[in-house]
């Protein structure tokens, strides 16, 4: 257990390693228009409302964070997108840990590509903090959702709850994952049971 959890760690570091080396070269792109009109809005008072129900109305939340963590600049951007780049690439290490424990290098390479794909500097324009942020979400539940198997925790299992509704408010591209998920079990159990 000590060395499952400082290889982790380790490979948590190289992880976010890789996210410093892509984003010193490529992450500091100026925003495109609609950060801009964002921010104006915000700085205006025009605070963004959450609704419960209806496609990404948690959409401007995202931009709104970012905002509250540097209202002056973009720097709240950068930051929540570091954030989406490094959990999504060590989410995606964890879940494949649990269902492939005896493969740990295949799973920290798997993370890693997840953090550089698309390998284009398209991933760096603020409009895919939205995208990473809500794949990071997405990914959380997935992985929340295989501790929940284990140890049957009401709570856990809210937060599964909590993570996809968010997930799928910010960019509903995780829907066909959320899908998939169940089956993961399946995966584990190795059967097919109630």
């Amino acid at each position: 257990m000590r060395s499952s959890r400082w290889s982790s760690a380790l490979v948590a570091g190289l992880m976010l390693l890789v996210v410093a080396g892509l984003w010193l070269p490529f992450g500091f792109i100026l925003p495109l228009h609609e950060p801009w009109l964002l921010h104006a809005q915000y700085q205006a008072g025009d605070i963004p409302t959450v609704t419960l129900t209806g496609i990404r109305s948690l959409h401007y939340m995202v931009p709104y964070a970012a905002y509250l963590l540097s209202p002056d600049n973009f720097l709240g951007y950068h930051a929540l997108q570091i954030l989406g780049f490094w959990a999504k690439g060590f989410l995606l290490y964890l879940i494949l840990r649990k269902l492939l424990p005896e493969n740990r290098g295949l799973a920290a390479l798997a993370g890693v590509l997840l953090i550089i794909f698309p390998a284009d500097n398209g991933i760096f324009i603020q409009q895919a903090t939205l995208h990473h942020i809500g794949l990071s979400l997405m990914l959380l539940a997935s992985y929340l959702f295989l501790i929940f198997r284990e140890r049957r925790n009401g709570l856990l299992f809210a937060l599964v709850l909590v993570c996809q509704w968010a997930s799928i408010s910010i960019y509903e591209a995780g829907l066909p994952l959320m899908l998939v998920v169940p089956l993961l079990v399946v995966w584990l159990e190795r059967r097919l049971n109630r």
